[in-house]
């Protein structure tokens, strides 16, 4: 299942995502990237516009606890 949209707002990216959405992008992307999507879908794989897919990481992260600090950037910077 593909979303295409204008608006992102979390419980709309939930709602398609928990069914099964493999691709949720928004109707200002690049042709290029709504092509590329396109493609990997059909080819089985699954595309996040970006802006989702920070909601997405920030989603897991809120529930997990958050980030510890302990990654190869927190040791580098």
């Amino acid at each position: 299942m593909a979303v295409l949209t204008a608006l992102v707002v979390e419980e709309h990216v939930s709602a398609a995502l928990r069914p099964g959405a493999d691709v949720f992008l928004l109707k200002d992307m690049a042709p290029e990237q709504l092509v590329h999507a396109v493609r990997t879908l059909a080819s089985g794989g699954g595309v996040l516009a970006p802006v989702v897919g920070r909601q997405v990481i920030d989603g897991y992260l809120a529930t997990r606890g958050g980030r510890d600090g302990s990654g190869l950037l927190a040791a580098v910077g």
